[in-house]
């Protein structure tokens, strides 16, 4: 018996194997290597030759975990855009269409700089910086300043 994979937020996801339906919840369900599932998830979400449904740029947001904010700040669009794509109201544009499976793409990889990047561009909507630029030994250095 296949398992209907409601909880990653796609619609149509059957899990053939590799999971455990835990008798005593009746609900409750394990996953043999839960990361790589999403990973594969993700995965195919980005090469489907189709433009991105809203529930898969969800899916994709979450995995990269970015608020909608955080998201619509780096892509340049409002949260409410993203918000609207996400809820099927509106149809992604083909540059942000692009952008999301290159950004979740990389998210993905072994690019160190990449993921420092992306877990500083997470915080933008959680904080206001203040950049202090200082002159030290003939040089400019910045140094910031977190203003919660």
């Amino acid at each position: 018996m296949m398992h209907h994979y409601k909880a990653c937020g796609l619609r149509n996801v059957y899990l053939v194997n590799g999971y455990k339906i835990h008798a005593k919840n009746g609900n409750a369900v394990s996953f043999e290597d839960f990361e790589g599932l999403q990973k594969a998830l993700g995965r195919f979400i980005i090469e489907r030759p189709c433009r991105l449904e809203g529930d898969e740029i969800r899916f994709l947001r979450d995995e990269m975990e970015l608020s909608q904010q955080s998201l619509a700040s780096i892509i340049n669009k409002t949260d409410q855009t993203i918000a609207n794509w996400e809820k099927g109201k509106t149809l992604i544009s083909i540059e942000a269409d692009l952008f999301i499976r290159q950004l979740y793409l990389a998210s993905i990889g072994d690019n160190v700089e990449f993921k420092w990047l992306l877990d500083r561009l997470k915080e933008v909507d959680r904080c206001e910086v203040e950049l202090r630029m200082e002159f030290t030994q003939e040089r400019w250095k910045a140094r910031t300043e977190i203003i919660a």
